[in-house]
């Protein structure tokens, strides 16, 4: 009797909880999903029973779509705040997307701090010696993980250097190529790449310019040279102190004196090495014996620091699988931070810069397989050594956090992107509508933003206007404080891209270029059209490199104009070698745009710069070179439209 009384109440319970379920609104009905670090992805994603990740929050909303339509208005993904460490790329295809009635929205919890990080904690540390700690890593002991940056508290910490303040000087090239190299022979450069490649692995270094390094530092020690518009990473194959040489077991795109009697002198500085570690504050990672050092400041408490190595190099992918797959849409991101990613190392020599789809066509001057270029020339390399990196312009193959394509109306708004390896976005073919806007993008080993396809000769690479991202939009963002790690990376790099609007950005301390339009070098068909570059405050560039500008452009810009921007504050740079830096540079075939109205003041050489080409081939307007008396009203009204400011 008392069995079927306890029966008939569960009988009961059971009912009132199966009615209450499918009558309570699940998240995805209510068009709100939460997620939390406290939550799990087992939960239902409600406000109370959040979700831990947004894999889980994605993979929800895609099983949902499979037997229900997006609710009215689409849904918000709201993130409490904590750090989300990703682990592996977040990726979006074609089936994670909205629709204009119903996008689907990634966004903070409002006045929470949210952050998606492509890194790993790291904590154990031991304290070695006074100052000194130490931390053992396997996955690096076991070469399943190599990171070039390290971040502590919100902060980049520098890797130990020599010399800790500024750079080394070259000599010049290896002795033994010194005759064969001729200045601003680039036809002589490519000969000679081709073969005797071991003139790109070396130079000559200056008495007492090379400090001790242990062979068996080889491994672990990076040295970073800055050319002329370009930089080169290397690792050291030997070091020959009789003769001050050093050789390095990857190329420079060009070798040391190519740029003239100044070229020989060019700077560098070696990273990575044991014995540089001497400055309170620097890190040094042992790769053989998988231990990392850190030489801590006065009265800091290490264990109690928050350090994060990076570990991905993208955070997020939005990508189709195929190009016959429907276009991804309707994905908004809202207030997130995204940070921690590292960069590739790599030989990027294809001087034609054909790429499609992602790989690199077979070019006179490509390397696909290195070292084999190199040991089939009888250059004495071994065969199996960290890679270096170089490339001839831009620093376009250093990645990027966030990878855009076949993609049409993503959002990003009021994002960060900060404590990144390589270039934030890169938003390239068969992408549509994507915005940009009210960001903040600082703090990069790369560049900022990279919008179009790295193709130089669009007839080659057989590249078809169907796929030219096209109708993009970067607005009211700032940039600053990147190419950290890549000088030669610019802050907005746009080519092979149509109709797109770069309007009221703020781009500053750089080491390189402010914004990039163009990649031809002659007057080639391009796809590079149409584009409307204006009210930007750009100032405080290339601080590092040279041979660029505020606004650097190259071949046929069919329609584009750059309007009312203002450019201030650029001056060459202590130690470069090469050409100019100037406002404006107008470089090969740079025609068919108008420039007006723009305001250009406070540079060292001069404001605009042509070379190859002139200002008859394009419609020059009225601009603002001087800031004379006479034009001082419309000065001020530029100057107002770039958000600045300025004193009448």
């Amino acid at each position: 009797m008392r069995t079927k009384f306890y029966l008939g109440i569960f009988l009961l319970l059971s009912s009132c909880l199966f009615f209450n379920s499918c009558t309570q609104q699940s998240p995805f009905d209510s068009g709100k999903i939460y997620v939390s670090p406290k939550g799990s992805d087992d939960n239902m994603g409600s406000k109370d029973s959040p979700f831990a990740t947004p894999f889980g929050a994605k993979q929800y909303i895609a099983f949902q779509k499979l037997s229900h339509e997006l609710p009215e208005g689409g849904i918000e993904v709201i993130f409490r705040e904590g750090t989300y460490f990703l682990g592996q790329p977040l990726q979006f295809t074609s089936t994670d997307g909205g629709h204009e009635q119903a996008p689907i929205t990634y966004k903070a919890f409002e006045g929470e701090k949210v952050v998606f990080s492509g890194g790993q904690e790291i904590g154990g540390w031991e304290n070695v010696e006074p100052g000194l700690w130490k931390v053992e890593l396997p996955e690096v002991k076991d070469g399943m993980w190599h990171f070039r940056q390290l971040f502590a508290d919100g902060k980049r910490l520098t890797r130990a250097r020599i010399p800790n303040e500024g750079y080394f000087t070259t000599e010049g090239a290896l002795k033994k190529y010194q005759l064969e190299i001729k200045p601003w022979d680039f036809e002589g450069r490519t000969t000679l790449f081709n073969n005797e490649i071991e003139a790109f692995c070396g130079f000559e270094y200056q008495e007492g310019n090379m400090p001790y390094i242990a062979e068996e530092d080889y491994l672990n020690a990076e040295v970073l040279t800055h050319h002329s518009w370009e930089s080169s990473w290397q690792t050291v194959c030997k070091i020959d102190e009789g003769n001050n040489e050093i050789y390095f077991n990857t190329p420079s795109w060009c070798p040391v004196g190519f740029f003239g009697e100044e070229g020989k002198h060019v700077r560098f500085r070696i990273e990575n090495v044991k014995s540089a570690l001497d400055e309170p504050g620097e890190w040094y990672l042992d790769l053989l014996n998988g231990e990392l050092f850190y030489l801590a400041k006065e009265g800091e408490n290490v264990p109690e620091i928050s350090f994060i190595a990076p570990v991905l190099e993208n955070l997020i992918t939005v990508e189709a699988f195929s190009s016959s797959d429907k276009p991804i849409e309707h994905i908004r991101f809202e207030n997130i931070q995204f940070s921690h990613t590292a960069y590739p190392m790599g030989i990027y020599v294809n001087s034609g810069h054909y790429m499609m789809e992602g790989k690199l066509e077979n070019g006179p001057f490509t390397l696909t397989m290195w070292p084999d270029h190199a040991i089939d020339q009888g250059v004495d390399l071994p065969r199996y050594a960290n890679p270096g990196y170089m490339e001839p312009q831009a620093a376009l193959n250093s990645g990027q956090a966030v990878l855009i394509s076949d993609a049409e109306n993503v959002v990003f708004l009021e994002c960060q992107f900060n404590q990144l390896g390589g270039y934030a976005i890169n938003i390239g073919r068969r992408s549509k509508q994507i915005t940009i806007d009210a960001c903040e993008i600082s703090d990069l080993g790369s560049g900022g933003i990279r919008l179009g396809m790295w193709v130089k000769d669009v007839k080659r690479a057989n590249l078809k206007s169907d796929i030219i991202p096209r109708q993009n939009i970067i607005s009211n963002t700032k940039i600053h404080d990147i190419g950290k790690v890549h000088a030669g990376a610019v802050g907005i790099w746009l080519a092979q891209s149509m109709e797109n609007q770069v309007v009221n950005n703020e781009l500053y301390n750089m080491p390189y270029s402010g914004i990039s339009l163009g990649w031809t070098w002659n007057e080639a068909e391009t796809f590079t059209h149409q584009n409307y570059i204006a009210y930007n405050h750009i100032h405080h560039v290339m601080q590092t490199l040279t041979d660029g500008g505020g606004i650097y452009t190259l071949g046929k810009m069919n329609g584009s104009i750059l309007k009312e921007n203002y450019i201030h504050d650029i001056k060459r740079a202590k130690g470069a070698v090469g050409s100019f830096s100037n406002g404006m540079f107008f470089d090969q075939s740079s025609q068919l745009l108008t420039v007006e109205g723009n305001v250009i003041e406070q540079v060292e050489n001069d404001k605009v710069r042509f070379n190859q080409t002139s200002a008859d081939k394009m419609i020059w307007e009225k601009n603002y070179l001087d800031d004379s008396s006479g034009e001082k009203d419309e000065v001020q009204k530029v100057v107002q439209k770039a958000g600045v400011q300025k004193d009448a």
